[in-house]
């Protein structure tokens, strides 16, 4: 009955949202970006107890 409230499907699609974004530098080295979580992102992610990491290391030399 609560109109601000979040059914499973809509937090599954609100947090599907969240993606990886990649860049290559100039050495090689490639990069994961993390976009920030949306306020209903936050909000879902809280709920079940879970923080969303801040940055993100350096993967592996490109191919």
């Amino acid at each position: 009955d609560d109109p601000a409230a979040i059914t499973p499907d809509d937090a599954l699609v609100a947090l599907g949202r969240l993606t990886y974004l990649y860049t290559t530098d100039r050495n090689g080295q490639r990069h994961t970006h993390l976009p920030r979580p949306d306020d209903q992102q936050a909000k879902i992610l809280s709920a079940i107890g879970l923080s969303f990491p801040l940055k993100a290391k350096a993967d592996k030399l490109a191919a």
